[in-house]
């Protein structure tokens, strides 16, 4: 009996930079550690790599939303 094929491989992450601007010409929302902040400020955090974890809810409106899990 042939082996079983192997499963695909999982999807890439979505490139957070992008996701950002995306969120933002969507009209969303962006905090850190459960703040509020500026898409001028995500996106400093996201490229100085200051995270532990990103949540995203982008739902093409003013409703999406990005939380950002700050590494310190």
């Amino acid at each position: 009996m042939p082996a079983p094929p192997n499963p695909p491989a999982p999807p890439t992450a979505p490139d957070p930079l992008k996701t950002v601007k995306e969120i933002n010409a969507e009209g969303g929302s962006f905090f850190y550690n459960g703040k509020k902040i500026s898409v001028k400020k995500a996106t400093k955090i996201i490229e100085s790599k200051d995270y532990t974890k990103i949540v995203v809810n982008q739902t093409g409106d003013s409703d999406g939303f990005m939380k950002i899990t700050g590494s310190r």
